[in-house]
Formats: C-alpha cells, structure tokens, sequence
C-alpha cells in the first residue's frame, strides 16, 4: 500500500489538518493486515464519544503483523490496552467501553 501524501501540510502545527510527518520506526515490518475492520463495528462511534465525555484519549493502532486491532484508552495516570484478533473480539471492546465509560 502507497502512504497517503500529506506533503501540502507536512510539519504543520499537529493541529486540524495541519499534520506532524515523522519517519514511522516500522516501516521494515509488513503484515497481513487481517485485522478486524472497524467500519463494521456500529457502536464505534458512540464509545469514542463516550471515551472523550470522559475526558480521556483513545489510541487506535494495529499489531505489527496486521494480525489484530490495538485499543489503548490513557485514563488519567492509567493505561487499558486490549487486542482485538476477529470481529467478536472488537464488538466485545466497544461494548465494553460504552458500558465503562457510559457511566456518569
């Protein structure tokens, strides 16, 4: 897969659309990338509107292999990461994450 040129942009301020370029340290590493998708997953955004009702982060990555979805919430001094391999897994997050993080 090509990256995405965001030249136009590139060093800007990491605000809106003015994107922050960095070399990516893993480059060498090519996966499978059979990940779960999250376009299929309905709840997505209802538990990122929750995560930030919150007032935390949510980072969203994949494994190096491509082979599962990485979900990291920062909560104040607090890390929770959890591994997504298969659509099954990725529901159980989100749904796990709206029924934390819906709590008032």
């Amino acid at each position: 897969m090509e990256p995405k040129s965001i030249d136009a942009k590139r060093n800007g301020s990491g605000k809106g659309a003015e994107f922050v370029t960095r070399k990516n340290p893993f480059v060498p590493i090519i996966g499978t990338s059979t990940r779960p998708a999250l376009g299929d997953v309905q709840m997505l955004g209802i538990a990122l509107d929750k995560i930030l009702e919150s007032e935390c982060a949510i980072i969203i990555g994949q494994t190096r292999d491509g082979g599962a979805l990485v979900l990291t919430i920062l909560d104040g001094e607090e890390r929770h990461r959890t591994y997504c391999s298969n659509e099954r897994e990725l529901d159980q997050a989100i749904s796990a994450i709206v029924d934390i993080y819906g709590k008032p």
